[in-house]
């Protein structure tokens, strides 16, 4: 992996760009590369390009002192790229997800105090400005349904609500394969993605949602563990990522 990163890094940027010129639209959004035979997501393999060109940077820019602001210059830029892009599709739980994968890894090493405060200064600015000028209402709206899933439950907070009836009407065996009524009834849309974890919630109730869990518990712990005793940089790096997808991962199931 870390010979072939610029490789990886640039055929995944070129995807995203290749996404917004000719990719497929569906619900007013470009995020799927049609091959007729496939489509995939090139933003799915993006958090993975960045995950491969983080650790990659860090292998080489180690700063034992810790980082300054100049030093976070490529590391802006390494992720920005492909959040932009990203961003453009419009995707934002996607962009989300990727700075927090690669804010993750950063963790892992040491900042200046300055640095830390800047970083804290701009981003307590960039929230407000972001909020006013760069998101969309839909998008707003998402947001706002995140924080309270009480909110305009017969509109944006729709289908979370209907997801977490769902989940709880799946018992603790589930309704059987094909048996959910949420997603028989047309209550739940997209569920072999978006809400594909309330559709195997319903079908296989709290045990086969527990099981669903716990699988990705191991994997972020091992992947944890792989971090701890890796015995370069590149790998140790590269584990934290995977761990953090992991964590993303969790975090949208619930």
């Amino acid at each position: 992996l870390q010979r072939f990163v610029p490789f990886i890094y640039g055929a995944c940027v070129l995807a995203l760009v290749a996404v917004l010129v000719m990719g497929k639209e569906i619900n007013g959004s470009r995020r799927w590369l049609n091959f007729g035979v496939a489509a995939f997501q090139p933003s799915e393999f993006a958090k993975l390009a960045i995950i491969v060109a983080l650790a990659d940077w860090l292998r080489r820019m180690p700063r034992p002192s810790g980082y300054t602001l100049r030093d976070l210059g490529p590391v802006a830029l390494l992720m920005g790229v492909p959040m932009f892009l990203v961003l453009q599709e419009p995707d934002l739980g996607q962009t989300l997800m990727m700075g927090f994968i690669g804010g993750t890894m950063m963790l892992y090493e040491r900042f200046e105090r300055r640095t830390l405060v800047m970083l804290l200064l701009v981003g307590l600015v960039a929230v407000p400005v972001a909020w006013s000028f760069v998101l969309r209402d839909y998008q707003k709206d998402r947001i706002l349904t995140l924080l309270d899933g009480q909110s305009d439950i017969h509109g944006a907070g729709w289908h979370a609500r209907q997801a977490r009836v769902a989940v709880g009407s799946g018992g603790l065996t589930g309704k059987g394969h094909h048996g959910g009524t949420q997603v028989a009834g047309g209550f739940l849309p997209e569920t072999h993605t978006d809400f594909v974890f309330a559709h195997w919630s319903e079908e296989h109730g709290f045990a086969g949602a527990a099981l669903v869990l716990i699988l990705f518990l191991a994997l972020i712990l091992i992947a944890l563990s792989i971090a701890d005793t890796a015995r370069d940089r590149f790998g140790r790096f590269a584990a934290v990522g995977v761990a953090a997808v992991g964590r993303v991962a969790l975090q949208g199931l619930r």
